[in-house]
């Protein structure tokens, strides 16, 4: 049985030419996505992927899991907000230790009082709590 290849779809748009557009063919940033083509044209090497006959969009839109960095799971009794650090506590090794995080770059709400943020270094799935 061989192998399937994939990767994240990322949310890049940027492209030189001759791809489809991943917002209109409505791909979804953070969807992993199997790759099951490409076509290398020098300047630029698209792929097609499974679930989109007769599309191809560029390969630089997609990321290999290893491409990612480490995600976290921590508590905080602020909320994040991008450009900033955020204090909080972090699960590591099955206990919460204080850390200062290095700066924001994303937030995005995933529930009540439950975020995901993206820092310059790492990703945090973070809880708020008054509790920490």
């Amino acid at each position: 049985m061989t192998k399937k290849i994939g990767g994240f779809y990322n949310g890049g748009t940027e492209s030189y030419k001759y791809c489809d557009d991943p917002v209109e063919a409505g791909l979804k940033k953070g969807h992993y996505y199997y790759i099951v083509g490409k076509r290398d044209l020098g300047f630029q090497t698209n792929v097609r992927l499974e679930g989109f006959p007769n599309l191809e969009f560029n390969s630089i839109w997609f990321n290999k899991q290893d491409e990612f960095p480490t995600t976290y799971l921590a508590i905080s009794k602020e909320a994040p907000i991008v450009g900033d650090c955020l204090f909080c506590q972090r699960f590591v090794s099955g206990r919460f230790s204080p850390i200062k995080t290095s700066p924001v770059t994303e937030v995005n709400v995933i529930g009540k009082d439950t975020f995901s943020v993206m820092t310059q270094n790492s990703i945090y799935i973070v809880q708020i709590s008054s509790n920490t």
